[in-house]
Parts: structure tokens; sequence; C-alpha cells
């Protein structure tokens, strides 16, 4: 159980959605994104992350842009789990084309931004998406534990 919840949505009409379904919790905050990174929220704040089903559709420096800032709002030894493309879509193409409007992302690139981005990749798993063999990805990041000296 937590005490401390964090949604964040670009949409206002998501986070209306959600403020109106769990308005029995006051513990839940709910945060308007800007659709690059995860600001507002504070420095190492955060001890888990979840994004499911939404990056699927964001471009590759839509991602390493996310990835970059999961560095910075995690806590040493915090976890994130995204849902992310596996496809090798045509950069010159609009993602609405390609299947499951899935944009151009893959397993190893990801894990390349994450990696560059300071994060420990855990688990990456590749599954199917709407009858379509290895279209998506499930990653597990953590942010490393700081060794002091």
């Amino acid at each position: 159980m937590t005490d401390r919840l964090t949604l964040m949505d670009i949409h206002d009409a998501n986070l209306d959605f959600c403020r109106n379904r769990l308005r029995a919790y006051a513990f839940v905050r709910y945060v308007k994104g800007n659709g690059y990174n995860f600001e507002p929220v504070e420095p190492e704040s955060k001890t888990a992350i979840y994004c499911y089903d939404s990056m699927v559709h964001f471009s590759p420096d839509i991602v390493e842009s996310y990835l970059k800032d999961t560095a910075r709002i995690l806590r040493p030894g915090g976890m994130g789990l995204f849902h992310h493309s596996n496809y090798p879509a045509p950069m010159d193409q609009h993602y609405g084309r390609n299947p499951q409007a899935r944009n151009h992302m893959t397993k190893k690139l990801f894990e390349t931004y994450a990696k560059r981005a300071g994060l420990t990749v855990r688990e990456s798993h590749i599954f199917q998406w709407g009858g379509v063999d290895d279209l998506d990805c499930l990653t597990l990041v953590q942010r490393p534990v700081e060794v002091e000296d």
C-alpha cells in the first residue's frame, strides 16, 4: 500500500477523469505534464514509475527525454516500468500508419537510452500486441544505489 501517488498526463480531461474516479483517496496528486519529461516532479522524490500503453506512441527523442528525467526523479534504488514499442518503424512515416500506431523504438534502442541516462536495465521482455508478434516491449529500469567511498 502507498501513502503517496502522483498521476501525470498531458490532457486535463484524463486528469479530471482520474480525480473523479479516485476522489476518495486524498493521497493522490494530479500533475499536468508537458509531454516531454516529468517536470514539475521534484528530484529524487519517487520510488517507482509506471508507464503503460502511452510510450508506445512516443517518438525516440521523447522516449530518451523521459528516461533522462527518470534518472532525475527516482530515488537511488527506485525503479521504472515502461511499456514501449519494439517496432523499427520507418523514420520518414507518421507513426499512425504503423501497426497499432507504434512509433519507432526497439528493445535495444530503449536499453541504450536507459544506460545513457545512468539507469540499469533489470529486465526487458518483448511480446505480442494486437495480433502482431514482437510489437511491444516491457522494460524495468532502476536508478543505481549510490555507493559512498
